[in-house]
């Protein structure tokens, strides 16, 4: 359900309260029928409520204050809508190069554990991934990384090339062989996420400092933090968690000051998604007291009492036999 929708029907409902007082020899009282969709006055309300939310979102920039936004490999202070600095935060190069002895053990295992092809077909793709495997093999040492590191992503490859062999032998493969693997090169691919995480956080506080003293000490108790981009990792985000940390609250978590916005790709939509959750929010508690109800189901509280009514779906549908044709 897209979010407008409950605040539509809230604001609706408090404009709407004002015609209890008002002179009803004024208003027709609709009689009853069998309407399929709705009437007109119901949907002039609507049509009200959003041009009132619309409204109050465009001129929401102008109010927001300090904002830091994380947008385009930088970290950038916004105030009232309006940018004032911007600090480049580049992603490491040994950040992808690392990601890429992740991505290989992904491809392989993606790969064995397909059930619809035939083994010449896979032994086809392996040589392929074999071949290419030991070139990157071959560039390890020359990767600008801690030589303890560089061992351990050495044996990283030799476990994964070893599997890719291994298989090459094998009519069918076990999911055993494959979590035998996973439980290998775990502690090896942590290894690299542990180095590639260090890099790029020294980076973004490099430049964290710098935003940071362009913020009065006002500013610093009640500054924002956004963070937007297309579908990616939500839970445990590296920029946000970070954001976290530097608004001074430290739990690495979305919250009030924290926001994370996912598909969304350019500065405007982000400007418009920031507005619309601090019109939101701050609708939301003067409603409910509770500034992130409207970013749950408004129904969900009431879903959740009746459901508890209902018996285990084996007694609900106890007569409902299952099909024998599971293929219509």
């Amino acid at each position: 359900m897209n979010r407008l929708y409950p605040l539509i029907m809230i604001l609706s409902l408090i404009i709407n309260s004002s015609f209890c007082f008002a002179d009803k020899g004024k208003y027709q009282t609709p009689k009853q029928s069998q309407q399929t969709k709705l009437s007109e006055s119901f949907t002039a309300m609507n049509t009200l409520a959003r041009k009132a939310l619309h409204e109050v979102i465009r001129a929401e920039p102008q109010q927001l204050g300090a904002v830091i936004v994380s947008e385009a490999g930088a970290l950038k202070l916004f105030r009232n809508g309006k940018q004032v600095a911007s600090f480049p935060i580049p992603t490491p190069l040994e950040y992808h190069q690392l990601k890429v002895f992740g991505h290989m053990t992904l491809a392989l295992v993606t790969q064995l554990q397909r059930n619809d092809w035939t083994k010449e077909a896979r032994d086809a793709w392996l040589e392929s991934f074999l071949l290419t495997g030991y070139q990157v093999q071959n560039e390890l040492t020359h990767l600008n990384i801690p030589r303890k590191l560089r061992v351990s992503q050495s044996l990283l490859i030799r476990e994964t090339l070893n599997l890719a062999h291994k298989v090459q032998k094998l009519k069918s493969i076990s999911q055993e062989l494959i979590r035998s693997y996973g439980q290998k090169i775990v502690p090896l691919l942590n290894d690299g996420f542990r180095y590639s995480a260090q890099a790029h956080i020294d980076i973004i506080h490099k430049q964290g400092r710098a935003l940071y003293a362009l913020l009065s000490e006002e500013e610093r108790q009640t500054v924002r933090a956004y963070n937007y981009g297309g579908r990616g990792a939500r839970v445990d985000n590296l920029i946000l968690q970070y954001l976290s940390w530097l608004v001074g609250e430290g739990t690495g978590k979305e919250s009030l000051r924290v926001i994370f916005s996912e598909g969304i790709t350019d500065a405007k939509q982000a400007q418009s998604a920031l507005a619309r959750y601090s019109v939101e929010t701050r609708i939301a508690d003067l409603i409910f007291s509770i500034p992130q109800r409207l970013y749950r189901d408004v129904l969900g509280d009431a879903t959740r009492d009746y459901l508890k009514t209902f018996p285990k779906v084996s007694e609900a549908f106890a007569d409902v036999p299952p099909t024998k044709n599971p293929t219509q």
